[in-house]
């Protein structure tokens, strides 16, 4: 793992970590004050949902670009290594070519969202820029599984090698 790799993903799993403990901390904190002193933390609901989503989209380009990912291999070994191979490669490709998409659509509502101006809840925290972070970390892990795509057709495997080869593929 080269040392810019090693910079971004741990970037991405301190930020994942530090988001995961700030919902735990908040959820402790509101749940004592709920049921203690009868004063929930206000607004803990938004927070947490902006979180929630900050964790999910920061994690996501780390487990594709470590290949990480739930799978099933139903057809796996069975067709050749060179079939395994093209399978692996579309799989990833189609991935990729989703996750840009959703990246796209995410970054033309976080758009709308900052046009409008809309907010959220209790806090009235605006809605535009975790919904730009989101739409980022999307478009990034579409192009990761892109370029593993192209990696697995050049024969040079997952990128990150540490792939089990008696662990599924996809």
């Amino acid at each position: 793992m080269s040392t810019r790799e090693a910079r971004w993903i741990r970037l991405l799993d301190g930020l994942a970590a530090a988001c995961l403990f700030a919902m735990m901390a908040l959820e402790f904190a509101d749940v004592l004050g709920r049921y203690v002193v009868n004063r929930p933390v206000p607004g803990a609901t938004e927070i947490k949902q902006y979180l929630l989503a900050l964790t999910l989209f920061a994690a996501v380009p780390v487990v594709a670009w470590h290949d990480e990912h739930i799978s099933i291999s139903l057809i796996e070994g069975r067709f050749g290594a060179t079939f395994d191979r093209w399978r692996r490669a579309f799989v990833r490709a189609l991935a990729g070519v989703v996750m840009l998409a959703a990246g796209w659509y995410l970054f033309q509502h976080a758009s709308m969202l900052a046009t409008n101006r809309d907010v959220i809840g209790y806090l009235q925290l605006p809605v535009a820029p975790p919904a730009f972070a989101v739409s980022v970390l999307a478009a990034f892990t579409g192009a990761l599984y892109l370029l593993a795509a192209w990696l697995v057709l050049q024969g040079r495997g997952l990128v990150s090698g540490q792939h089990d080869p008696l662990a599924s593929a996809d």
